[in-house]
């Protein structure tokens, strides 16, 4: 039971600010076009909107809350400052995928983008992978072999994770010391053969990953399998979850509690599920 303490009226995904006491209401182009965000105080009353150009694709916040990223269509960047107030804008040679912001002192950017008009994009499903400086300047660039959906930074040091579903299935790949080293490479790869119909939500907390890898069944009924993993920074699986879903239906998102072992799934049939998992061996990496 709650009791409501403000309404705020737009149709808007909200990301709660909780060290800077605020929340973004976080707009897309059929809701609220040439509007990126409202900003609201914690007692809901609007303190700024941000108005932009071009389509909002992504909104990502960094893990401390100082800096707030936008990627918008056509390969646009806008970097703010806890304060809201612009660091850096500028655009990238591609389309935008997905981004992430490292934290910290540097609060550098990690963007995931392909190229415009480049035929490997659709033939072999490549992206490039770009680390930049706050105020945009290019720190290096990795070339992808695989289609790639997702990025995420771990909370903290410079590693990030990499999930793809394309042509060639479904992928998690771990980086690490993606912003210090220009040549860095994998250090892991974990690949599903198959493709999916929906791509997972990538999860990532200090010690773990968490991903679903999903199947696809025709016979004798159509049915879709959800597999979802927890992986640790040395890519062993720590558990994971078979899930059955009826023709249609699929994995929607997940959320973990590491501490006492707990799992929300939420899939498309209108189920949310609680598991209690038990890891194959403890982990204590960061």
């Amino acid at each position: 039971k709650g009791n409501q303490i403000w309404e705020y009226r737009a149709l808007c995904r909200p990301v709660v600010l909780d060290r800077l006491k605020r929340v973004i209401c976080h707009f897309d182009d059929d809701s609220r076009p040439k509007v990126a965000f409202d900003l609201l105080d914690w007692s809901g009353n609007r303190l700024q909107s941000f108005p932009i150009d071009h389509e909002i694709l992504i909104l990502r916040v960094s893990p401390d809350e100082r800096s707030i990223l936008l990627g918008l269509a056509g390969g646009e960047l806008i970097h703010l400052s806890e304060n809201f107030k612009l660091i850096w804008k500028g655009k990238i040679p591609g389309e935008i995928v997905d981004a992430a912001l490292a934290g910290g002192k540097d609060q550098e950017i990690l963007a995931l983008y392909f190229v415009f008009g480049d035929p490997t994009v659709m033939k072999q499903g490549r992206h490039k992978l770009l680390s930049l400086t706050k105020d945009g300047r290019p720190l290096g660039e990795i070339q992808l072999k695989h289609h790639v959906d997702r990025i995420k930074k771990k909370k903290k040091g410079d590693a990030a994770y990499v999930y793809g579903n394309g042509p060639l299935g479904q992928f998690l790949a771990f980086y690490p010391g993606i912003f210090q080293d220009k040549n860095v490479k994998r250090t892991w790869f974990y690949r599903d053969q198959h493709h999916a119909d929906y791509s997972s939500p990538l999860k990532v907390s200090l010690d773990q990953v968490m991903v679903g890898f999903e199947d696809i069944y025709v016979s004798p009924k159509k049915s879709r399998h959800s597999h979802l993993f927890s992986f640790d920074q040395k890519g062993a699986v720590r558990w994971y979850l078979p899930l059955q879903t009826e023709d249609g239906a699929y994995l929607y998102d997940q959320g973990l509690v590491s501490q006492n072992r707990f799992v929300a799934v939420a899939t498309d049939l209108g189920f949310l599920s609680g598991y209690e998992v038990t890891p194959k061996q403890a982990s204590n990496e960061d």
